[in-house]
């Protein structure tokens, strides 16, 4: 009777590990998918125009005191 009970355990647990399996495949097709063909969309298109112009960022200059 124990060996039933181990058989149904190795079984079921053989089940469970190809289920785990097949959904990871599940997700990792649904997520290849999502990034090809997904097209973002844009509610509010930011245009160039309405940025502030360009600055040069703050540049720190060290120089050496040659005396």
């Amino acid at each position: 009777m124990d060996l039933e009970y181990y058989g149904l355990f190795l079984v079921g647990s053989i089940l469970v590990s190809l289920g785990v399996v097949v959904l990871a495949m599940a997700a990792l097709l649904i997520n290849h998918l999502y990034v090809k063909y997904w097209k973002s969309v844009q509610l509010f298109k930011i245009y160039s125009y309405d940025l502030p112009p360009h600055e040069e960022p703050n540049t720190i200059i060290v120089t050496a005191n040659t005396k």
